[in-house]
């Protein structure tokens, strides 16, 4: 991108309210280079800008948002992915970023009014558009396009209603809103059970519609909730085909250099809804004499690392 160098006396940094000012008018679209670049900063100076802004970073004023790009803590881009998530008592949809990496909560969104022909948004539609900063920190909305996104899914409790179907309570933070399964896409859910559900094309009117693609077991299973954390936290867990294979052809690290540990009894002291036990300890009681009523205690951790290797497959996957 191209910025307008703002040159100022040697040695001299610009304020904090003068980057705020810069980097919301560039949409949050710039990164430390663009600023120092336009800012007319060098040497020592970059290194100081650097500070500046790790601190604004700290202290909730600046927020980075992909590729490593800055923007002011709470700001939307001038176009972005939204997504309808309510309908208030005016009947009008509200809205939020589809993708929002921000420290703070997503600003609200309303939505003005859409480009002719197209049909006015219902809860789950997710929208390209125009988007205004209001005083005050709200955002309006101006509809380009309705995208086609891929199913979402969700991960919740299911509620088995009176007459068949039920409503899955989502167990992820901040989501209020309950979604509608009929009796037909519950997949033989119980009641209370906690469950997988993919997003169905959104409506206009009332709850929005979801099918249960995944029974995960009951509230109390270490295993599902587990995987509740998992799926809050946005982290994947479906792997590309090329860290699937590299694991499948994992063997036994070599003894070369290492201290053979598996003629002792050691104890496992990972939890029982852990995913993997990979630390151990043995103690027994030490003889020497010098040590009289003392232990020793050997602390076993599994080399994991050894099964992966800068830029490999798993190393691109698990960064």
């Amino acid at each position: 991108m191209t910025t307008k160098k703002r040159t100022l006396p040697q040695g001299e940094l610009p304020s904090r309210e003068d980057l705020l000012g810069y980097i919301g008018d560039h949409g949050g679209d710039v990164n430390r280079r663009d600023i120092a670049r336009a800012f007319g900063l060098r040497g020592a100076q970059r290194a100081e800008l650097r500070n500046l802004l790790k601190s604004m970073e700290d202290d909730g004023q600046l927020e980075r948002g992909r590729g490593r790009k800055m923007r002011p803590a709470g700001h939307l881009p001038p176009v972005g992915v939204i997504e309808i998530y309510d309908i208030d008592e005016d009947g009008d949809p509200l809205a939020r970023p589809a993708d929002w990496s921000g420290s703070t909560e997503p600003p609200l969104i309303r939505i003005g009014k859409p480009l002719a022909k197209m049909t006015p948004p219902g809860i789950g539609d997710r929208l390209l558009a125009r988007l205004t900063r209001e005083p005050g920190g709200t955002y309006e909305a101006r509809p380009m396009k309705r995208i086609e996104a891929e199913a979402g899914h969700v991960i919740g409790i299911y509620r088995l209603q009176p007459g068949g179907g039920g409503r899955l309570v989502p167990t992820e933070r901040g989501s209020r809103h309950e979604l509608e399964i009929a009796q037909v896409d519950a997949n033989d859910a119980a009641d209370g059970d906690i469950v997988v559900a993919e997003l169905l094309p959104g409506r206009r009117h009332g709850l929005a519609r979801a099918r249960v693609i995944e029974r995960l077991g009951g509230a109390d299973d270490p295993h599902a909730i587990s995987l509740i954390a998992i799926h809050a936290a946005g982290i994947p867990t479906v792997f590309p085909g090329s860290a699937l294979q590299q694991a499948e052809k994992a063997r036994p690290a070599p003894e070369t250099d290492r201290t053979d540990l598996r003629d002792l009894p050691l104890v496992t002291i990972d939890g029982a809804d852990a995913r993997d036990f990979d630390d151990a300890v043995h103690a027994r009681a030490d003889d020497d004499r010098e040590n009289p009523g003392g232990w020793r205690l050997t602390v076993a951790i599994a080399d994991v690392s050894w099964y992966v290797r800068p830029g490999d497959a798993l190393d691109r996957e698990a960064y």
